[in-house]
């Protein structure tokens, strides 16, 4: 189970990160410099990266809770939780490495809006 202290640590970082992004966002609606949107870009990405480690963090305790709870063990969903891959050497050994995604597995946007630059509200 996730900690409290370490909780409210997660919860604590995500609210700094999202100032910061909101930060950079008036700063580009009062002047709308590269610099800005640049490290408006930078911010945004660093909060969504922040909220998606909490969230695997979570989900990796929520597993590990079912494995108590119902005695099952899906080693495959522990790896990609905890950032892992796995394979296995020439020599036959197992070898362990930090799980990477591929840019070009992500089809949740259109590409058409690769292309062009805007700067959303961070209410």
């Amino acid at each position: 189970m996730l900690k409290r202290e370490d909780a409210e640590k997660l919860i604590e970082m995500m609210r700094i990160l999202f100032q910061d992004a909101r930060e950079c966002q008036e700063h580009v609606e009062s002047s709308d410099t590269q610099f800005w949107r640049r490290a408006l870009v930078r911010a945004t990405f660093s909060f969504i990266e922040g909220m998606t480690v909490l969230l695997k963090q979570q989900a990796f305790v929520a597993e590990c809770n079912k494995i108590t709870a119902e005695g099952q063990i899906d080693f495959g969903r522990l790896s990609v939780l905890a950032g892992e891959s796995y394979f296995i050497s020439d020599t036959g050994e197992l070898r362990w490495r930090p799980l990477t995604i591929l840019f070009s597995t992500i089809s949740c946007l259109p590409s058409a809006s690769l292309h062009r630059f805007t700067t959303p509200r961070l209410d």
